[in-house]
């Protein structure tokens, strides 16, 4: 019965590769519209810095603007020690998700920084990666996953790095009129740089560096298609022919940036994870609808925090499974026996379930520090049914029975195992009562090992006995017959 209230509390706990942690940092990524001018981006992201100033709980920030992108920038926001706001770092970021809602003309992206100790690539909790050989399909598929993203109540900060969108303008000259004009190609590409990008009609020094003097026509009179159809170009003849005779212009819209991952076109997906959502159930709600939706040829697949808490949490099993593994062969080595190892390992599933019903009360995650400490519970435990089972054999050896063997040796052996939970229960307390920062990462493994040291040491003291008195009258009927 126990174990199976533990079960039902397994199914309740989240499930995330590491957990929140209150790192006093807070990191803003600004994305403008593509093909906005660094001056515009400095106007738009001035409502955010007036923001970040009216946070009382700020201590320091710095804003940096451009760099590849022009609509890109990134505002970091350092927060005071815990002890000196009021407001936890995960309150002070919800509110500011809330606050740059708002602003018009720029997206802000709320990234606390609170596992980006663990985190790869973006340091989001949630990174996935779309990949197929189309890219205008790519783009529409991440759209749909992303809407979907948007109606569940697992995700904030949705974003997708698919930069398309930049504006262009293409040239086509046509060779046809060209020919019949007697116009030189050359001589229309000549003119267009000449008035877009300028010639360089000299160089001139200044405190020992050259620079380039540059002409080209005013920007007012070469910010339209129809400026660059009023120029004109000599022909052959001398004549001067209009340049919307001899060439078409085409406004696209162009992807700015390719991205691969294994030699496949992929869009990666980042998102975090709203307060009190499980990373594991959120991934798995994305997943099932990506493979219901995505097209022949596109699939979804875990990348960076993602596959961390994918690959971590198989590495933890299978550790896990190994240790039961090696320590069944030892003990059935040192006992002699095949069977003995299974009476001292009747506790493990009971520690494990001690330590699952400890964390579902006490309201925390099933994370990579929570699995380190089942593996010292496993551990802890084995020890006192080691201890229990050795001091019975030594009485059976003297020419005790089972039942009066476990009746001198349980009681004997009550104080070190009683000792040794003591001690490691005592040594758990102080990361439980910690409050300063980088406490959230042993406050789960703290509870995870009293929990389970508590539950297995009261069981080790009657089910292991019990256990052992069940098979030993067994065998001493067999050895009667």
């Amino acid at each position: 019965i126990f174990m199976a209230i533990s079960w039902l509390c397994l199914k309740g706990l989240p499930r995330e590769f590491t957990p929140y942690q209150d790192t006093n940092r807070i990191l803003l990524i600004l994305r403008a519209p593509l093909g906005i001018s660094i001056y515009e981006m400095d106007k738009r992201s001035s409502k955010v810095e007036k923001i970040i100033q009216a946070l009382p709980e700020m201590s320091r920030y710095f804003m940096v603007l451009g760099g590849n992108d022009v609509n890109m920038g990134r505002a970091y926001i350092m927060l005071k020690d815990p002890k000196n706001r009021r407001r936890s770092q995960r309150d002070i970021a919800n509110a500011l998700r809330k606050t740059f809602g708002s602003i018009k003309g720029i997206k802000v992206i709320v990234q606390d920084n609170a596992n980006r100790a663990f985190a790869q690539r973006k340091g989001f909790p949630i990174e996935l990666s779309l990949k197929g050989h189309d890219p205008n399909q790519l783009d529409i598929q991440s759209r749909r996953l992303m809407d979907f993203m948007h109606k569940t109540h697992f995700f904030s900060d949705i974003d997708s790095d698919y930069k398309g969108g930049l504006p262009e303008v293409q040239i086509h000259p046509n060779r046809q009129a060209c020919a019949s004009m007697g116009v030189n190609i050359v001589e229309v590409n000549r003119i267009i740089q000449a008035v877009v990008e300028g010639v360089v009609a000299g160089q001139f020094t200044q405190k020992g560096y050259r620079y380039d003097i540059r002409v080209r026509v005013r920007e007012s009179d070469r910010d339209s298609i129809q400026d660059i159809e009023g120029l004109q170009v000599r022909n052959n003849r001398g004549e001067l022919v209009p340049l919307q005779h001899l060439i078409s212009i085409v406004p696209k819209k162009i992807v700015q940036e390719i991205n691969r991952e294994d030699k496949e076109r992929a869009v990666m997906l980042t998102a975090n994870l709203v307060k009190g959502a499980s990373q594991e159930s959120a991934l798995e709600a994305v997943e099932a609808y990506a493979n219901k939706s995505l097209p022949f040829g596109y699939r979804l697949i875990r990348s960076g925090s993602s596959q961390s808490f994918q690959e971590g949490f198989s590495g933890l099993i299978i550790a896990l499974c190994l240790g039961i593994g090696v320590a069944y062969m030892v003990l059935g080595a040192q006992f002699n026996s095949f069977l003995q190892p299974l009476i001292m390992g009747v506790a493990m599933p009971l520690g494990i379930s001690g330590a699952i019903l400890a964390l579902f009360i006490g309201r925390q995650s099933l994370n990579i520090f929570t699995m380190i400490g089942l593996l010292l519970v496993l551990g802890i435990v084995l020890k006192n049914a080691i201890l229990l089972v050795d001091f019975t054999n030594q009485k059976i050896a003297q020419g005790l029975d089972t039942q009066h063997a476990l009746l001198e040796a349980c009681p004997i052996r009550l104080r070190p195992i009683l000792m040794t939970s003591f001690a490691m229960v005592a040594g758990a307390l102080p990361p439980i009562l910690m409050r300063g920062q980088g406490s959230e990462t042993q406050i789960p493994m703290a509870i995870a090992v009293i929990g389970g040291i508590v539950v297995s040491t009261v069981f080790t003291l009657f089910v292991v006995p019990c256990v052992y008195s069940l098979v030993g009258r067994k065998l001493d009927g067999k050895k009667q017959r």
